[in-house]
């Protein structure tokens, strides 16, 4: 999001591999598009699902893009 309004459709994405006992935390990461963004302050809203004990988790982190040159951006993040 940058100023209030959404700029890329959400994401979704399904993870179909199961364990069978309870794990504290799990790790997932998947890279997304930064093209076509202008320069500016973003925030990113992570929501993610518990499929077996219907719980749901929201997160946000701020990003600040920075153009580079014509062909890479540059992103920092800080947790929010």
């Amino acid at each position: 999001m940058k100023d209030g309004k959404l700029v890329r459709k959400p994401l979704d994405y399904e993870l179909t591999e199961t364990v069978v006992e309870p794990v504290p935390h799990l790790t997932f990461a998947r890279y997304l598009r930064l093209d076509g963004l202008a320069s500016g302050k973003y925030l990113a809203l992570i929501e993610s699902r518990d499929m077996v004990q219907q719980k749901v988790s929201r997160q946000e982190a701020r990003l600040k893009l920075r153009l580079v040159n014509s062909e890479q951006t540059f992103c920092s993040l800080s947790r929010h």
